[in-house]
């Protein structure tokens, strides 16, 4: 059987710009975290900005590893060496440089014999992992050895990488609630498979659907091997469904994702970057065309046509990339969540169905357990936004308002305040974590 995971495919959107070498070193920022580092000057001054952040030092080497050098506890060399015999000759001397527990990340150009590199790597450092440079996002590094991509980075160690790289190696869990609008569903799980080369499992929850999703969603099980089903007979809310979809993917980062989305290049890997670079970050947002602010984008002449959604997506990635800024509430419709996060404060509220503000408590009590929710301004993620409301709900605005009065009620705010432009965790009094109130178990596990 298939994944539902695929390389991404060359269209008329693809960016062709070169990208800066020091584009890559962010997404192994988080391996740098208080370690002594040694920079091979292949890289770029913007590169030492990114080093010197989680870094406790950071060495810049004189041309070659220097033959005094030693004890350092990672070595990069994320430019592109010309020669196989310039990398055999800094493989041999990182080895030597780095302590017992130390390692090297170092790049290796397209067109590189990769095979060769793979057994002189092997000849050195006993362990190492590969990652690779996407040909169609050169902002972006993913798992895996490919040599279709711009070039390949490894992770060498004498020492076992994976505990360092588990967080990088391990699928992330996808949860996608659908109810009815097949139509939606089937776009937006096209695009996952399409956009999406990171590992990945998928968790489809089915809630109570008439409409032909319930052969849909068999049709997938059988065709991709990474993909669950779980059926409700009836539609239990977005919440109760959520719920049952993070209890069926234990252990690893969670990503909640509407049926009526249509994903973008370079997506998920950069909301990753963005969770692991700062370990207060616990949830992760995108910008969007259907959201409230501060994940809203206006686009002039932006009417959601497909190839224009790719080309936003591209230029936002070019020009903010590795951007963002820290928001008092991010919404439930692409929204990816820490482990860390998960397990300190559980899943969501079930008392705000059918849906609206289960994602602003969620936010609320993630901010009181120490997390701040992050947005990721280099990700755009077309939204059509509550479709399912449309065909369900005769009055949406009446469950949103229902949901305000709960939610005032919960978090003790002013009962005559109306619901409007104001953030609700900024009307929350004062508080801090109550593990008794804000902790909320998983439920346990649906057979899929």
């Amino acid at each position: 059987m298939r994944t539902i995971s695929t390389c991404p495919v060359s269209s008329g959107s693809v960016i062709s710009e070169s990208f800066p070498t020091w584009s890559r070193y962010r997404y192994f920022l988080p391996l740098l975290r208080n370690r002594r580092v040694l920079e091979i000057p292949w890289g770029e001054e913007k590169s030492r900005e990114y080093i010197s952040g989680p870094a406790a030092e950071v060495v810049v080497a004189e041309g070659d590893i220097p033959e005094t050098a030693g004890g350092f506890d990672a070595i990069l060399a994320l430019g592109c060496a010309e020669k196989k015999d310039d990398i055999s000759r800094l493989v041999s001397d990182a080895r030597k440089a780095l302590g017992d527990e130390g390692f090297l990340i170092v790049t290796i150009p397209k067109g590189c014999d990769a095979i060769g590199f793979q057994e002189m790597i092997g000849s050195t450092f006993p362990w190492f992992h590969f990652f690779h440079q996407l040909a169609t996002e050169p902002w972006d590094v993913v798992p895996g050895f490919t040599e279709s991509g711009l070039s390949l980075v490894a992770v060498c160690s004498a020492s076992p990488v994976e505990p360092l790289l588990v967080d990088f190696l391990k699928p992330t869990g996808i949860v996608m609630v659908c109810h009815n609008n097949h139509s939606y569903s089937n776009l937006a799980m096209r695009s996952l498979g399409h956009f999406t080369p990171e590992p990945i499992d998928v968790v489809v929850v089915d809630n109570g659907s008439t409409d032909g999703t319930r052969e849909w969603t068999e049709k997938l099980k059988e065709s991709f091997e990474n993909v669950s089903i779980i059926r409700n007979e009836e539609n239990l809310g977005f919440a109760p469904a959520v719920n049952q979809g993070m209890a069926a993917l234990p252990g690893r980062d969670i990503l909640l994702l509407n049926n009526d989305v249509v994903l973008t290049r370079g997506w998920l890997g950069r909301m990753l970057v963005a969770l692991r670079e700062d370990p207060s970050r616990g949830m992760v947002g995108p910008l969007s065309n259907h959201v409230a602010a501060p994940q809203k984008v206006d686009v002039p002449g932006y009417t959601g046509e497909m190839e224009q959604a790719q080309r936003l997506a591209n230029q936002l990635a070019l020009t903010r990339f590795s951007s963002g800024l820290s928001a008092p509430r991010l919404s439930g419709f692409c929204l990816l969540l820490g482990r860390k996060l998960v397990e300190r404060v559980g899943c969501f509220d079930e008392r705000f169905v059918p849906g609206f503000f289960e994602d602003d408590d969620y936010a609320a009590r993630a901010q009181f357990a120490g997390f701040k929710p992050w947005v990721a301004a280099d990700v755009f993620v077309h939204h059509y936004g509550s479709r399912t409301f449309v065909q369900t709900s005769p009055d949406p605005d009446l469950h949103r308002q229902e949901n305000w009065t709960r939610f005032k009620e919960k978090w003790g705010v002013y009962a005559g305040l109306d619901l409007g432009e104001v953030y609700p965790f900024d009307t929350i009094p004062p508080t801090q974590f109550d593990r008794e109130r804000d902790f909320i178990p998983l439920p346990c596990p649906v057979t899929a």
